[in-house]
């Protein structure tokens, strides 16, 4: 089949022997995968170069920027097109005024009113006009401020390079900038998504804390609360009763950590295949008293 970008869809034939047999996703390897289990196998190379399926699926690059880049090009263009229709009004205006008050009966239109500035030819004044224009109006283009931008990122790029705590405290790889074209993002960050892949949790799972209907549950008062609940104690006036109804809701939430999960105990170790919830029972178990027993 001619060269796709779609990773799941081959279809071909091999003539071996003058007999021909179908190939397709079974038959293809990935560049990159390894064989095991296989003495020897016969192979062609199909897709190469730019027909590659992972150049095809490659797309277009896009050039990062920044938020406020974007607002400083946006702002630059603006500008740029009012310079242009202001020095245009300005050199129309201009030829208005001259035409108005030049004295056409003199031989040579300049040797009466403002004679410096009357021009013979009209095209030759229309142009002047508007690069002079041209050249007063240029300073709405904030180029001073592009320049101190660009200064500012080498310089705080420098600081977080050599800032002691982004330093890997195991291999001592210190922190290295690869672009300067989105630091002011990183000012801007408001929520932070994280998925567990170890890609920003190292796989490095580390229970923080316990919050049981929007109340904080502390270590050390949850054990003496869920053994309170579980013996009936607790005073018979409200205060008693919303301790104990709280105690209760902290002993039922346990309880069902405990049951709704895949955690077994083999020879006293806790096993189980999710670790998000091997971390919780061994926190629950070390910190909590809510022991799984079978």
């Amino acid at each position: 089949s001619p060269p796709s970008a779609d990773l799941y869809r081959v279809h071909g034939f091999v003539e071996i022997d003058k007999q021909s047999e179908e190939v397709d996703m079974k038959q293809f390897l990935h560049r990159g995968a390894i064989l095991k289990n296989s003495n020897y196998i016969d192979a062609i190379v199909v897709y190469t170069g730019v027909q590659s399926k992972i150049v095809l699926n490659e797309g277009k690059y896009q050039f990062k920027k920044s938020r406020l880049d974007q607002a400083v090009n946006w702002i630059s263009i603006f500008n740029m097109f009012m310079i242009f229709g202001l020095s245009a009004l300005m050199s129309l205006l201009s030829l208005q005024f001259i035409n108005e008050n030049r004295d056409d009966s003199s031989p040579d239109n300049d040797e009466t009113g403002a004679y410096y500035i009357f021009y013979k030819s009209q095209s030759n004044m229309a142009s002047k006009s508007f690069f002079s224009y041209y050249l007063l109006l240029n300073q709405f283009l904030p180029m001073p401020l592009f320049i101190a931008m660009e200064i500012i990122k080498i310089l705080y790029t420098l600081l977080m390079e050599w800032d002691a705590s982004l330093i890997n405290p195991e291999t001592g790889a210190k922190f290295q900038a690869k672009t300067m074209q989105v630091h002011e993002e990183m000012g801007q960050i408001q929520y932070l998504f994280c998925d567990k892949t170890g890609t920003l949790t190292k796989n490095q799972l580390v229970f923080k804390d316990l919050s049981i209907r929007k109340t904080r549950a502390t270590r050390s008062s949850s054990t003496e609360e869920v053994k309170a609940s579980s013996k009936g104690e607790g005073d018979s006036d409200g205060e008693g009763s919303a301790a104990a109804g709280s105690a209760e809701e902290k002993a039922n939430f346990l309880r069902c950590v405990l049951l709704c999960h895949d955690v077994v105990r083999i020879n006293g170790v806790l096993s189980g295949a999710s670790q998000d919830e091997l971390v919780l029972m061994e926190e629950l178990e070390n910190e909590y008293g809510a022991r799984l027993v079978q």
